[in-house]
């Protein structure tokens, strides 16, 4: 993995290691504070999937770029030619359970 990928590994054989590590993860904590509070906040959402599978429906606002993360094919379809990749748009996938969205 790339180095910015990459967990530090943690030591506890010197005290200065230990404060290190305990520094990072703190860094760590923060930033996954403010990822999620990004995640939930629909102020911050550009795209409304909208799912559904035998009469079961649901809606999630998310900003795109935390879903093309994770998927190379929803990153094509929400940043390449197609009509999802328009701002503000709707996703409509019929065919999948919402909890398992």
């Amino acid at each position: 993995l790339p180095t910015t990928y990459r967990r530090p590994v943690c030591s506890i054989m010197t005290s200065p290691s230990l404060q290190t590590c305990e520094y990072e993860q703190s860094i760590q904590t923060v930033q996954r504070d403010i990822l999620l509070d990004a995640l939930n906040n629909h102020l911050l959402s550009d795209v409304t999937f909208k799912v559904s599978d035998n009469g079961k429906q649901a809606e999630y606002e998310i900003n795109r770029v935390f879903v093309a993360l994770l998927s190379p094919v929803l990153k094509c379809m929400l940043y390449g030619n197609m009509k999802e990749s328009e701002l503000n748009g709707d996703v409509i996938i019929n065919d999948i359970q919402p909890q398992a969205f």
